[in-house]
């Protein structure tokens, strides 16, 4: 039965994916139409250069988001396959054995240690796309000091926000 399930939720996930990138696609195909193009530089008041730069960085966003889309996908569904879910909930059920037990502590370990393998995964595309890809465009204002900074701020408020709705969420369940 829970290999049925999972064919299923891959069968949708990867139908979902396909139609997505062909929606990307079909996107992609209007906005580099010549006369749409022209309308658009027209009513926006841009100029041919102008227009050229936002469209080069278009493309490589599109494309950045075309090959992301298919790694996270296949990623997530490797993670299902090979028992992702199941090691994160044995390294939970543990840590919450050492700390005395409880399905609160459990709970929390669990979406800590969630959080923490799908920060890890997603530094480096957010690595790329900040210093690679906006980089390249003139976008990026940061520095490797300010992107660190950043993601520091964000855990603190993912914990802070986060943590505190998981505990009430979580509390109120096992009540």
């Amino acid at each position: 039965m829970a290999t049925q399930i999972f064919a299923l939720f891959m069968a949708f996930k990867l139908l979902k994916l396909f139609f997505e990138t062909l929606l990307s696609f079909k996107n992609r195909r209007y906005y580099r139409d010549v006369a749409k193009q022209d309308s658009a530089k027209k009513t926006l008041g841009i100029a041919d250069e102008e227009f050229a730069k936002i469209l080069a960085y278009t493309e490589d966003k599109f494309f950045y988001g075309i090959v992301s889309s298919w790694i996270h996908t296949f990623v997530l569904l490797a993670f299902i396959a090979f028992g992702g879910f199941s090691v994160i909930e044995r390294a939970a059920m543990h840590f919450a054995a050492v700390r005395g037990g409880g399905a609160l502590w459990i709970g929390l370990a669990f979406w800590a240690i969630l959080g923490i393998v799908n920060f890890i995964y997603s530094v480096p595309f957010d690595l790329f796309l900040t210093f690679k890809i906006e980089d390249k465009h003139g976008f990026n204002r940061q520095t490797p000091k300010t992107f660190l900074v950043d993601k520091v701020k964000e855990v603190i408020l993912s914990l802070l926000l986060g943590g505190l709705l998981l505990l009430l969420i979580l509390y109120a369940m096992d009540a």
